[in-house]
């Protein structure tokens, strides 16, 4: 081939390669526009199912020990941060001249905290009994709501196959009627008449149909425990107190546990002193549980009175992130799905458990006084919700990776975002 004739297809060579060139980098952005679109729509979806709250704080449960008697602090080991055993040696007290009255005091507090056990353990069944009595009760009402709604759909479905054979005679008689007058055999009267009687028949049979739909719709809202429009307040009402019932027994279960921690260290007590009093040898304060000390009150040489705190432990297997929120954000929770966790300082996030919520009040000193004495912080309002309903939201975690660490202290008081669930 010649040099001009090589140079005659120079051009459309050319041309080819910039063409697919052009084809290939348009569905390179058609791709990247519909993957954009994607990711835009599952955003969206994702905003609309989950609320996120950033001032989460990771909390604890404390347990206070207290001194079994009066006396000198001979020897004081702990220290804040330091991992302790069950078991394990922690204080020794010199016995004092005042055994017998330690012991009559340590008994009266044994007694008063099982009384208190006891009648918070009556409490909780007394709470589940009425709410299993409550739960069979609106169960009983809605099977009557279908059986009635059931007898209403067969006698409105009666009134229509009525309708619908009286119309269908009407039309007969309407159509016999126009042929009639068309042949000259009945009058125009006689067949406008006919005619009206079969129109009304038909807006019978209307009126009917609509009524036995809405009867359909609502024997269907009953089975699947729907409360119509005519019962506004009837489902509402039902959810307000079941949801009563269970934040009292979730309350009620918190109150049994710490009172069964605090019977098992008061019967502790109970029972060193009674040896110590007997045998007139030191007390001896050993750890309930494995923990971390958390804090001390008292330094060795010093005395100490009975009932006195000595020191607190934090237990790492009993943690959870807490967040005080407005009570309007708070019943959007979805309480039986699980809570993305995002620990600050770690990149990947935890699964957590809504454990409880409780309608707290922003002014309650008595309240947060009592908090303080089972968990280890007592987190801060923001102060845009002073003077706003406010939730008090717990959720279960498990220990994060660093609580090995004693002097991390299980990562108390790390902030913490919540991504919760909303909706069913």
């Amino acid at each position: 081939m010649s040099s001009s004739e090589q140079r005659a297809f120079t051009p459309e060579q050319v041309e080819k390669p910039g063409l697919f060139r052009r084809l290939f980098i348009a569905v390179v952005f058609i791709g990247l526009g519909t993957g954009a679109i994607a990711i835009g729509i599952i955003a969206i979806i994702h905003r609309l199912s989950n609320f996120v709250v950033d001032n989460g704080v990771i909390n604890g449960r404390i347990l206070r020990l207290k001194s079994p008697i009066s006396g000198e602090l001979e020897a004081f080991y702990p220290r804040p941060g330091v991992s302790v055993q069950a078991g394990q040696v922690l204080a020794r007290i010199g016995i004092s001249h005042q055994g017998e009255q330690d012991l009559l005091q340590l008994e009266g507090e044994m007694k008063s905290k099982l009384n208190q056990l006891v009648a918070a353990e009556k409490s909780i069944t007394f709470l589940q009994n009425r709410l299993q009595k409550q739960e069979n009760e609106y169960e009983r009402l809605w099977d009557v709501e279908v059986t009635i709604d059931t007898k209403e759909v067969k006698q409105r479905q009666a009134v229509l196959d009525k309708a619908l054979a009286q119309a269908k005679a009407a039309r007969s008689d309407y159509e016999r009627f126009r042929d009639l007058y068309q042949q000259g055999a009945a009058s125009q009267q006689q067949a406008e008449q006919a005619q009206a009687t079969w129109e009304t028949a038909e807006a019978e049979v209307r009126r009917a149909r609509e009524e036995l739909q809405s009867t359909q719709v609502a024997l269907k809202a009953a089975q699947q425990r729907i409360a119509m429009n005519e019962y506004p307040n009837w489902g509402d009402s039902f959810v307000e107190e079941t949801t009563q019932l269970r934040q009292q027994i979730q309350n009620q279960t918190i109150l049994i546990n710490t009172l069964k921690a605090e019977v098992a260290i008061a019967k502790e007590r109970l029972t060193q002193a009674q040896s110590l009093y007997s045998d007139r040898q030191d007390a001896i304060i050993k750890a309930p549980l494995t923990a971390i000390v958390y804090s001390t009150q008292q330094e060795q040489g010093e005395f100490v009175e009975q009932s006195e705190e000595l020191l607190s432990l934090l237990d790492c297997n009993d943690i959870w992130v807490e967040v005080i929120m407005s009570a309007e954000d708070a019943v959007k929770i979805n309480a039986q799905k699980p809570v993305r966790v995002q620990l600050a300082g770690y990149s990947t996030p935890i699964k957590g458990e809504v454990g409880l919520i409780q309608a707290i009040s922003s002014q309650g000193d008595y309240e947060r006084s009592q908090r303080l004495q089972v968990q280890a912080l007592l987190p801060t309002i923001d102060p845009k919700l002073v003077g706003l309903p406010l939730s008090r939201v717990t959720v279960k975690i498990p220990p994060p990776p660093s609580h090995q660490s004693p002097r991390n202290f299980c990562d108390l008081g790390r902030p913490a975002r919540l991504t919760f669930a909303t909706g069913t």
